[in-house]
Formats: structure tokens, sequence, C-alpha cells
């Protein structure tokens, strides 16, 4: 008898998730009006997703920019491989049980958010920076979004962080470390203490922390947690 209450118990739990996962499931009809220059943030699973949890202590691992086009389409650019454009809700399912966050900044004019579609255009086909350098011959995808708005509106969307302080002491981060770093581009000729060194004292940003700006303003929001 015990047996069956939990297996009646397991399988209301699993039909609640799915019941609250599809009412809160983001559609063209429930989002918000968006605008260009509005801010995605998604958990969206990749290589590196867990990694990326773990040293920035969110969920949230990618993260791109809406475009609104003369003719009311939605598109998302992003730094995803190649820095790419998007329809909106590709983007969005390709997350988490599409959950999705979206950030906006009030006071940006129609010249800044010219200014973003612009950059994003001319970055179009850039390979992904696989050792989030800051340097933009490569982009990831937060560093995309950052200097997106730095050459936009003058300031950087977000607040970057060096390496050394996020959280690295655990088996992910330490793996991506083990992989990459003897192929970094900026320890040629070094040791590895020195390589590890070097890049603990880089900067870089992660998609959490694209919302610490001030000007980021959470407009919708379907994560449960």
């Amino acid at each position: 008898m015990f047996l069956w209450r939990l297996l009646f118990v397991f399988i209301l739990v699993v039909i609640l998730g799915y019941l609250t996962l599809s009412l809160t499931a983001p559609s063209k009809n429930t989002l918000p009006d968006l605008q260009t220059g509005d801010v995605l943030l998604q958990p969206a699973w990749s290589s590196q997703a867990l990694a990326i949890m773990l040293a920035s202590g969110s969920l949230i691992t990618h993260t791109g920019f809406v475009e609104r086009s003369a003719d009311g389409t939605l598109w998302v650019h992003e730094a995803n491989g190649p820095v790419q454009r998007v329809p909106l809700m590709e983007w969005i399912d390709r997350g988490i049980a599409s959950r999705v966050t979206i950030l906006r900044d009030a006071n940006i004019t129609a010249a800044e958010q010219q200014a973003l579609v612009a950059y994003a255009t001319k970055e179009s086909g850039k390979p992904y920076d696989w050792f989030f350098r800051d340097d933009d011959s490569e982009l990831y995808c937060s560093e995309f979004i950052y200097d997106a708005y730095a050459v936009a509106t003058g300031t950087g969307l977000g607040t970057p962080q060096r390496v050394g302080d996020l959280a690295l002491n655990n088996f992910a981060v330490q793996d991506i470390l083990r992989e990459r770093l003897g192929a970094h581009p900026d320890c040629a000729g070094l040791t590895p203490d020195a390589c590890y060194a070097r890049v603990m004292d880089q900067t870089l940003i992660t998609p959490a922390a694209l919302a610490t700006d001030d000007r980021a303003q959470t407009i919708y929001s379907n994560l449960l947690f």
C-alpha cells in the first residue's frame, strides 16, 4: 500500500509539474510588446552550461537581444556559434522548458536601438569565443550583448567580473579549465601556472551579470526558480 501511495504522489508531482510548465510556456500572445534592444536571458543546455551555472551562481546560461523589424517581426541577435539572427520563438524554445527572463532599458532611444541592430549586423558571422577573452575578434554570448550596448549607448550592459572571483572550485569549471587552458591564445610560451594566473586576472561578463545593470528592468519572466 505504501508503494502505491508513493507512486501516486510521484505521478501527481509529474503531472502538476508538466501542467505548470505548459501553462507558463511563453507565446507571442502572452509575451509583452517587445521592442528592439530588449535583452533575453535563458537557461539553455550546452557542453559548458553547467560550468556557467556553477561559476556564476545562476541558472542563466545564454542571452541575446530583440530586434523588432519594420513589419513587426521579432528576431533575436545572439553569439551562439557565429553571431546570428534567429526568430524569437525559435530562440525561446531552445531554452530549458522555454524559460526566459526579459530585461528592458526604459530610456533607450530610437537612435540607440538602430545602433544595436547595426552593430549586430556588422558582427554577423563572427565566430564564438570559447576562451571568453576580452577581445572582439571572437564573441561569446554575454560579451556580444555588453559590447552591443557599449557601442550603441556608450556604456556596456551589466557588470564584468574578474575570472578569479567567480566560483571556480567545482568539477564542471575545473574540467573546462583543464580542457582549454593548454590552447588558450593568451598563454603561448607560458608555463601552466603562469597561464592560469594570467587567465584568473582577466575579466569577463556572465549572462546573469547583465541583469545587475540599473538600467535593466525585468518586464517578463516565467522562471520558476
